[in-house]
């Protein structure tokens, strides 16, 4: 007999059940508060979740929180605009509360930081990018005996308040990029013997005060990008090292040492000497390399790091000869990005076969063509590949006298593991996509392409794996996206600039596939065939020569804050927001008629369309208006001429 507690796959718990119920709306909330609903004997976990579904239904508020006064240990507030010293005050009353992120809340003050005094169970507070917290804020923060980690990052500390956090002789992980940390506070954070975690990027901390980190044994993590340090001394227990934007000179002095244990190693936008601070630090335990828009000239280097698995050279200037270099990093590259370098076909050719345990290759807007299928076939454990950008258009051409193309996608059918592909602002066109017919692994795949029209969806409805389709910029019509039959498992369908689609068309496409989040550019636009009756205290202000109603002025601003809200809202969410903002801007007795569009771009051909879409306006007048202001004029006299005989 099957067990009761079990239920398929993708449907919803009970409790999952009742906790959307408890949430559905502020009416729900108001009822189960009128009942004076308590949660002390509620499980901490369940009460989290409960806690966590009404701040992500912006039905939370301060005085809720006191209700889970009893249950609360771990709360993340960030980015949450209305947390100010009313929240804090209800929180100073969970007295199991042993973490609190409150990053980026403007509203939070040193006052409010004050409220929290009583919670002696406090191990973890992150306060940042809170600006209003300055050095008053320390001497409340310091009564929490048991913290363990703090996040002070872009706060208005200084030297005064710095100088006391020594006091917290707990701390494993201290986080003050963006604050003006001098070298006489570092000096002083020696006082912190069990500190793991040191971040002062941004920071005033120079050579000077770098000497001093020798005496931090048991540090992990350091990150000192953009300050003005240029060598770092021997720090054996080191795993991770954050020097990006800085002029780096040395690490680990002459490397004479060989018990290093540093694993990442980041240099992203450095000037520096790749060999010498290679060659002269001890980095054979490096499992990771940022040069990403650094000056890299020379890879003689990379023999010293037999263990590299992840590298990043994008936009250093790679070129082909130094891809050479490549050969001798041996079997244990898992990672590597390459965008926007001078690689070319022939530079991914030099590493083919050199590297066979590559699992992610980026050539992201690199000059490589339909050459570079070829190589790729001697990569077979590739799993995700991304030629955004490049010369690709997935044919190539063969014979000397009569040229024949040839599909080169197909090549890809070799690579067994490759789940995910991105093709977007390549040639690939409805043609080229043939080639992939055999890539049924495929669960996310990318393409943006004005060469693309409603057949490449009816090709791509055949591949049963895909989570997460991209077409973008293509041609196509609201037929054809209402005849795409997507495969079961797709969750995303991202149809940006697909502009010959319409509002109507993307709401009857979510209505059929719910499930499926589908993203696009557009709006629903608000239309009618009557306009509301207008009030003199509805008037608004003039824009544009024309009068602005209250009700517009609504409207217009709902659709502002909602671009504002977010860069890529999805099409059902944006339709709904819109089609709410107009209804509650129409008064009491006003009738709409529905406003029949007849879309004029049927009379084109795809290629024609194209064509208007890029030609030039400029130049464009109409012949009928060039005389008239002539006209005008010579209607005004005759009027004229009326008015006198009259009198």
């Amino acid at each position: 007999m099957a067990s009761p507690h079990l239920r398929t796959p993708g449907t919803p718990s009970l409790l999952e059940l009742c906790i959307k119920a408890a949430t559905r709306d502020k009416s729900c909330v108001k009822a189960w508060r009128q009942k004076r609903r308590t949660f002390e004997m509620l499980p901490s976990e369940l009460a989290h979740e409960l806690f966590n579904s009404l701040l992500q239904s912006h039905l939370l508020s301060a005085t809720l929180i006191g209700l889970f006064q009893s249950n609360l240990q771990e709360v993340n507030l960030s980015g949450e605009a209305t947390v100010d010293g009313e929240w804090m005050a209800y929180l100073g009353g969970c007295r199991h509360l042993r973490a609190l992120r409150a990053t980026d809340c403007k509203a939070l003050t040193n006052n409010a930081i004050r409220q929290l005094t009583g919670l002696t169970a406090m191990e973890e507070l992150d306060l940042a990018r809170c600006r209003k917290i300055s050095d008053d804020a320390v001497p409340h923060i310091l009564s929490f005996k048991m913290l363990r980690k703090l996040g002070l990052a872009e706060t208005g500390l200084t030297t005064k308040g710095l100088l006391l956090l020594p006091g917290l002789s707990r701390l494993v992980l201290l986080d003050l990029g963006g604050c003006p940390v001098t070298d006489a506070d570092l000096i002083s954070f020696q006082a912190l013997g069990m500190l793991e975690h040191l971040d002062l990027w941004g920071s005033k901390v120079t050579n000077m005060g770098a000497r001093c980190l020798s005496s931090f044994k048991t540090l992990k993590y350091l990150n000192l990008a953009m300050t003005a340090v240029t060598a770092i001394p021997q720090l054996n227990s080191l795993l991770s090292l954050n020097l990006c934007n800085c002029d780096v000179e040395s690490i680990y002095g002459d490397g004479t040492f060989s018990d290093s244990l540093l694993r990442e190693l980041f240099l992203s936008g450095a000037s520096l000497s790749l060999k010498d601070v290679i060659s002269g630090s001890n980095t054979r335990n490096l499992h990771l390399l940022d040069l990403a828009s650094s000056r890299v000239n020379d890879l003689d280097a990379f023999v010293h790091i037999p263990k590299l698995a992840i590298l990043d050279l994008r936009a250093t200037g790679l070129t082909n000869e130094l891809m050479l270099k490549f050969q001798g990093l041996g079997d244990n590259l898992r990672w590597i990005d390459l965008s926007y370098t001078k690689i070319d076909s022939e530079g991914v050719g030099a590493i083919a076969g050199h590297a066979p345990n590559v699992e992610q290759l980026s050539l992201n807007h690199t000059p490589v063509d339909d050459n570079v299928f070829i190589y790729l076939v001697h990569f077979p454990v590739l799993q995700s590949l991304n030629l955004g950008g490049s010369k690709v258009n997935g044919f190539m051409t063969v014979g000397s006298e009569e040229f024949q193309q040839i599909s080169v996608l197909s090549y890809l059918e070799q690579l067994q593991h490759l789940r995910r592909l991105d093709m977007r602002y390549t040639g690939v066109g409805d043609a080229a996509l043939h080639g992939l017919k055999n890539l049924v692994q495929l669960s996310h795949l990318h393409i943006h392409s004005n060469s693309l029209s409603d057949e490449c969806l009816q090709q791509l409805s055949s591949f049963p794996n895909l989570v997460c389709l991209g077409i973008g910029g293509a041609t196509i019509t609201a037929d054809g996206l209402l005849s795409y039959k997507p495969p079961s498992l797709l969750e995303e369908l991202d149809l940006t600039d697909c502009w010959l689609l319409t509002e109507p068309a993307l709401l009857d496409f979510c209505e059929a596939h719910p499930r499926i989040m589908v993203w696009n550019e557009k709006t629903v636009p608000v239309t009618s065939s009557s306009k509301p009756r207008f009030n003199k205290k509805e008037y608004g202000d003039v824009v544009n020569g024309g009068l602005a109603t209250s009700s517009t002025r609504q409207l217009l601003q709902a659709k502002l804050d909602m671009r504002k809200s977010s860069s890529k809202l999805s099409v059902k969410g944006r339709m709904q927001a819109t089609k709410k903002a107009f209804n509650n801007t129409i008064g009491v007795g006003v009738t709409t008629k529905p406003l029949i569009v007849i879309d004029e771009r049927i009379k084109y051909k795809k290629q024609e369309l194209l064509q208007l879409r890029s030609a030039d306006m400029s130049n464009f007048s109409i012949p009928n208006l060039r005389n008239l202001k002539d006209d005008l004029l010579k209607i005004s006299r005759q009027n004229g001429e009326v008015r006198r005989k009259k009198v």
